[in-house]
């Protein structure tokens, strides 16, 4: 049995989920559809859009280079098959998360909040201002 996908992060939704044609008589006859996963979305903008290596976007992805490679390969085909052919292209589906996937909790007041994409290393708590810790971490025990 194959082991469950891990989640990737993403730092971005796409503004538009779908994408056709301007001759959508043709794109209706002919009823293909590509389905572009939302992880494949992101590799496309990381590699491409934003020119980062393969090592760099993979980090961001929080996946392996080669497993990065994989995905882009695929998601640079389907787009390249959808120009060609002239099929419409859907933006859904995979396994993914937004943002670091880190939460931030108040030693004072211990309210958790979610960290920001781009924000700083050291946040202050929005309710009492004070410093957060990194909540995803075991928190060692007051004796």
């Amino acid at each position: 049995m194959a082991r469950p996908k891990r989640l990737r992060r993403l730092a971005f939704s796409p503004p538009a989920h779908s994408f056709h044609p301007a001759d959508e008589e043709r794109c209706l006859m002919q009823k293909e559809l590509i389905v572009l996963t939302m992880d494949e979305f992101e590799s496309l903008r990381l590699a491409d859009l934003e020119c980062h290596s393969q090592e760099e976007a993979a980090k961001k992805m929080g996946i392996s280079r080669p497993t990065f490679g994989r995905i882009i390969e695929s998601a640079r085909s389907k787009v390249a098959r959808a120009l060609v052919e002239g099929c419409r292209i859907e933006i859904t589906g995979g396994s993914f998360k937004f943002g670091r996937g880190k939460h931030l909790q108040c030693p004072r007041c211990r309210r958790r909040q979610s960290r920001d994409l781009g924000e700083r290393e050291h946040v202050d708590c929005r309710r009492c201002c004070q410093p957060l810790q990194n909540s995803d971490k075991p928190q060692p025990k007051k004796l």
